[in-house]
């Protein structure tokens, strides 16, 4: 006779909006998460110095908790929040060095893509895609054109890393910290 006590069963937490990336590789969920937090602060829906709030995403990313804080640790470790016990994570702000270094990194991850993305550009719709990534970052009329300036260069160099198409180039960018600068600065 076993001294353990009986337990209840789990139920599953109700996916609202569930987390996907395609990457090409299989990824955990906390990575998934972790990337969706990325691109929430990319897309401008989280804000240098804001909290984190595990049981807002638990439910908007239709995870645990135990996922949502292994998402967390995940972004504490590249830099991108700051975990404080008893208070929870707040989306940290790059300092100038930071920025720098991140800057050093960016430029010889890019420059591989780009060479990467110029052997491929000949298979499928790639040189369309290209051009009209390329085609809408020049079209900026205006310095009040700020946001279509940021977003048509983010998707550009997005459009490059997908033609790309590097599973190693992928796992070594730091796409969140990358994110996070870009909010920062815009």
């Amino acid at each position: 006779m076993s001294d353990s006590k009986p337990t209840a069963p789990r139920r599953p937490a109700a996916r609202k909006t569930p987390v996907t990336v395609s990457t090409g590789h299989p990824r955990s969920t906390p990575d998934r998460v972790a990337d969706a937090i990325g691109k929430g602060i990319l897309n401008r829906r989280f804000v240098v110095g804001q909290r984190l709030v595990e049981t807002d995403l638990m439910r908007d990313l239709g995870v645990g908790r135990s996922t949502v804080r292994e998402a967390l640790r995940i972004l504490a470790a590249s830099g991108v929040v700051e975990l404080t016990p008893h208070r929870g994570a707040v989306i940290r702000s790059l300092t100038r060095e930071d920025a720098t270094s991140l800057l050093g990194v960016l430029e010889v991850l890019s420059g591989l893509a780009a060479r990467l993305a110029a052997q491929r550009i000949h298979l499928g719709d790639n040189a369309r895609r290209f051009e009209a990534a390329a085609h809408k970052l020049v079209r900026a009329e205006t310095p009040e054109a700020l946001d279509h300036v940021l977003d048509a260069r983010a998707n550009y160099y997005k459009v490059m890393f997908d033609i790309a198409a590097s599973p190693e180039l992928d796992r070594v960018l730091p796409q969140a910290r990358a994110h996070l600068f870009r909010a920062q600065f815009h």
